[in-house]
């Protein structure tokens, strides 16, 4: 996780780098078109009243980011790790609130010849809910399937992102997923925000046929491209950008993201988004998210007790430090119950008694 988060934050401040450059002027035909598409994506984006779903995520990191012991005492270089995990998500776009679930984790190892060397469970479980109180998480070590020693904390929003409600579209929300993340292009900004931008930038505009449409932009650290489908509310179905090295060349860095989608009641959501950022045509990371079918719910009532601390899914004898109370406690018969602190690690669930 902090790997994937790191190369998130690498790829979020390349971008918000980017965005400095001085403003341009555009023609007016030009300026006219891209407010037209703007009104129609963001159309899209406020039919989104609530939306529910599960997506699972493969992800996967290459160039030696990963090493491990070798049979001659030293360490090689796995070429290539693949995690595997699934989000499951409830969000009212309309009152700001959001439950997430992130867990079913596992990495899988490879050699540079991609032959599979073996399978590593990945130790946590996360689950947390955003709403007009405050920010909640829940989070678990597990050990062979198994929850070990958690902890529940509660941040404000206010103090943690520095904006009233987490809704996804803070730049430096980068530690946990957001719905808004499937509208984002390689950078930390929404398409909705894209084209509002992009009335500043030195950019074209052309129709192909079909109801797709070109956007081309040049910007001093890089040059991307946009491929808009407006039969699909006018959102991307692909985004490419170059990076430029100091003498405004090509550096070999490419980024770029493909999308599908499905429509519901008029509504277009994401059922497949896939990252890809490679060097001199070499995958450094690539990462795909698709829609679990039969998951996907639009504009449907969602249980208030979602959006509360009522949905940490906890089970007897789950331990954890309250990081709100600053006490240590366990859960038994669906209460939470103080207990003594000890070290976990030498007690298994079953030996834990509740205090009377």
């Amino acid at each position: 996780m902090k790997t994937l988060m790191l190369m998130m934050r690498f790829v979020s401040v390349l971008f918000v780098t980017a965005w400095c450059a001085p403003s341009q002027i555009i023609a007016q035909e030009t300026a006219d078109e891209i407010r037209a598409l703007g009104v129609k994506i963001k159309e899209n984006r406020d039919s989104i009243k609530t939306w529910s779903g599960q997506y699972s995520i493969i992800s996967e990191y290459s160039k030696g980011h990963f090493y491990e012991a070798a049979e001659d005492g030293g360490m090689r270089d796995v070429s290539m790790a693949v995690y595997e995990s699934e989000y499951e998500f409830h969000f009212d776009s309309v009152r700001k609130l959001l439950n997430v679930k992130h867990g079913k984790f596992e990495m899988s190892l490879f050699d540079a010849d991609r032959t599979f060397l073996r399978k590593l469970p990945i130790d946590t479980e996360q689950q947390f809910v955003a709403n007009q109180v405050g920010f909640y998480e829940f989070s678990f070590n597990v050990k062979n399937g198994e929850r070990h020693h958690g902890y529940l904390n509660k941040k404000p929003l206010s103090v943690r992102h520095g904006i009233n409600q987490y809704d996804g579209t803070n730049p430096y929300d980068v530690n946990y997923f957001h719905p808004n993340e499937f509208f984002k292009p390689a950078s930390l900004y929404t398409i909705w925000d894209y084209m509002d931008r992009l009335l500043t930038d030195d950019c074209e505009i052309s129709k192909r046929g079909s109801g797709l449409v070109d956007i081309f932009v040049r910007r001093k650290l890089n040059h991307y491209s946009f491929v808009l489908d407006e039969k699909k509310g006018g959102l991307p179905i692909s985004f490419e950008a170059i990076v430029l090295d100091p003498t405004g060349n090509p550096s070999g860095h490419v980024i770029s993201r493909k999308w599908d989608y499905v429509s519901v009641g008029g509504v277009w959501i994401p059922s497949m988004m896939e990252l890809h950022d490679s060097q001199d045509d070499s995958t450094l990371q690539k990462r795909t998210f698709t829609l679990r079918e039969g998951s996907l719910k639009v504009n449907e009532p969602i249980d208030e007790k979602l959006f509360t601390e009522e949905a940490f899914e906890v089970r007897d004898y789950d331990r954890f430090y309250d990081h709100i109370t600053g006490e240590e406690a366990e859960f038994y018969r669906g209460k939470k119950v103080t207990v003594s602190p000890l070290t976990f690690e030498s007690r298994e669930p079953w030996e834990l008694k509740p205090k009377k």
